[in-house]
């Protein structure tokens, strides 16, 4: 027999308690020095896929990422690398939650990644800038609060990754990148915006730079969270803040000792002041760098703030370190669209029709006429089901739903629509 599915609007107009909270996201960028991609004086004996993944193991277990971007990942269109990461160093040791983008690209023998905590962010979208030598990735995650699509709507988080040039005679490929990384963000208008990546940057006087931090539109600027803009390069007055390098000699790492600061996530405006999602102040840092070391391997150090093991890690892992913030989430209402109109009535078109042709199946027609997020929990946040689709018709097999209640929720173009029904 049939059963029957009873479709009802899900009730919008109350707060959830958490919505009087907030929540912490740990966002992690790092340069893992050729991962997967020997050559040069980078080979099996001092660079394997093996001993990375043992020592980037115990640096994610000290830091708890929830966010995690980097450079310097071999590129494969089979995602081996990514995946040798997730299988090897996050989802180990009882964790099962880090996953990575449904898409891989890259234009050179490395590239970037992104990985993330699916406990608290999903993967939305992601899109690249062509710059040179190595494209620009954006990575359009969100932050899944334990009402998303009941009571609340969701926040979401750009992260652009770069690696632009090295060389201390390269200013003007530093520059031309970061000019095409601006003109996207002039073109897409986007809040919530990380810049995070590898800038081999010497001075903030460098156009590229300037570029991001001095933009013809203001608005649209990056901030550097700690505010420690100068000469970087060899000065020991911002020493607690180079990332570059952690060996005094050179193999398949570059030696010299940290002098340098290359690392960087810089924030955009809204992120200093918004009220949905903000930098946490105080909380931005180099993994592994207390200041108290000057043109010497990590090794050397004495840093009493991080365990040995994570010091022998990170210098056994790359040549930088990973620079690290953390934001903080305010719930948004699902009803607060800035003065807006009901931020569902835009949707109340495109849902066609939900119903249940057999015991087995869900099925879910709209127009929306670009992709968008289905994801269906159950009545205590947990998530039943989640996929990226551009197809209008969907089946959706509920064979193994128990009876009950069941949140259907759909993402598109910054947009929320939910529909509460009950499976009887």
């Amino acid at each position: 027999m049939v059963r029957s599915l009873i479709i009802t609007l899900a009730v919008l107009c109350s707060y959830s308690n958490s919505l009087f909270g907030q929540y912490e996201v740990k966002v992690m960028q790092y340069n893992l020095l050729n991962y997967g991609n020997n050559f040069g004086s980078c080979s099996d004996y001092n660079n394997s896929i093996t001993y990375k993944n043992s020592k980037l193991k115990t640096i994610f277990a000290h830091v708890k990422p929830d966010i995690i971007t980097v450079n310097e990942i071999a590129y494969s269109p089979d995602g081996r690398y990514v995946n040798s990461i997730l299988d090897n160093a996050l989802n180990v040791d009882g964790v099962d939650y880090y996953k990575t983008s449904d898409k891989i690209k890259g234009n050179a023998s490395i590239g970037n990644a992104v990985f993330f905590n699916s406990k608290k962010i999903g993967f939305a979208d992601q899109d690249i800038i062509t710059t040179e030598p190595r494209i620009t990735d954006v990575y359009k995650l969100y932050y899944k609060t334990p009402d998303l699509g009941v009571t609340e709507d969701t926040v979401f988080i750009y992260c652009f990754v770069a690696h632009l040039k090295a060389g201390r005679d390269d200013t003007e490929r530093r520059r031309n990148a970061a000019k095409s990384i601006m003109i996207y963000r002039k073109y897409k208008q986007q809040d919530n915006c990380l810049m995070m990546g590898d800038f081999n940057l010497y001075t903030n006087q460098e156009p590229a730079y300037k570029m991001f931090t001095d933009y013809e539109i203001e608005d649209l600027n990056f901030n550097d969270p700690v505010n420690a803009e100068g000469a970087w390069s060899n000065n020991s007055n911002y020493k607690k803040y180079h990332t570059q390098s952690t060996h005094s000699r050179s193999d398949c790492a570059v030696g010299g000792g940290m002098d340098d600061r290359f690392d960087f996530i810089l924030i955009s405006n809204n992120l200093l002041k918004d009220d949905y999602l903000k930098y946490k102040s105080g909380s931005y840092k180099a993994i592994g760098q207390d200041g108290s070391f000057f043109n010497r391997s990590i090794l050397e150090s004495n840093n009493s703030n991080m365990p040995s093991s994570v010091i022998n890690a990170l210098y056994n892992c790359s040549d930088h370190l990973p620079v690290y913030l953390e934001l903080t989430v305010k719930p948004k209402p699902l009803t607060d669209t800035g003065g807006t109109t009901d931020i569902n009535s835009s949707f109340k078109q495109s849902i066609i029709n939900i119903y249940q042709p057999d015991d087995n199946t869900l099925n879910i027609n709209t127009d929306i006429n670009d992709s968008y997020t289905l994801r269906i929990v159950d009545a205590t946040g947990r998530e039943i089901l989640f996929k990226r689709t551009k197809n209008s018709a969907e089946k959706i097999n509920i064979s193994n739903f128990d009876k009950g209640i069941y949140i259907v929720n759909i993402l598109s173009k910054n947009r929320s629509f939910s529909k509460q029904i009950a499976i009887k």
